[in-house]
């Protein structure tokens, strides 16, 4: 089955959710709670993270936590985020554990990470993202790093 990506276009931002079949997709639009509290201002948009449902120059904001390891191409999915982008915008695509987690939660994440014997498939990819971002053709981007929290690529237009 192809890999879909849940788009939720606010206010001119975009942000990207990663999801491999329908039954996910349709579960995450009930659950997650800015879908139901901002009914009208928030529209869920199912779509291909490598060539996104968005005109050229859509949205102020672009932001997605997590998904970049499941695109089957990293360099594509990544111009696809500079296109959407207005000029002026900016896009965050990232990954980790995040500030807000429960320190002692972050902190079990972070052991049982380190202790992966292999890197789950996707990841690995991960280690030349700057190599990918210049294959992308991304004049301005640079990476935003916090341990045990998370990293950042920032691409500015």
């Amino acid at each position: 089955m192809p890999q879909r990506t849940l788009c939720a276009a606010l206010l001119g931002c975009v942000s990207l959710l990663h999801a491999v079949n329908g039954d996910y997709l349709d579960e995450l639009k009930e659950k997650v709670p800015y879908y139901r509290t901002m009914t009208g201002r928030v529209v869920p948009i199912e779509g291909d993270a490598l060539d996104l449902p968005f005109k050229d120059n859509f949205a102020d904001f672009v932001f997605s936590r997590g998904s970049i390891p499941f695109w089957p191409d990293q360099v594509q999915g990544l111009k696809e985020c500079y296109r959407i982008l207005k000029p002026g915008g900016v896009a965050y695509v990232g990954g980790g554990f995040g500030r807000l987690l429960d320190p002692e939660i972050r902190a079990k994440l972070v052991r049982d990470h380190q202790n992966w014997k292999k890197k789950p498939d996707g990841w690995q990819d991960l280690d030349d993202l700057d190599k990918k971002a210049e294959q992308a053709g991304l004049p301005r981007f640079r990476f935003l790093t916090e341990p045990d929290v998370g990293w950042w690529l920032e691409i500015r237009k």
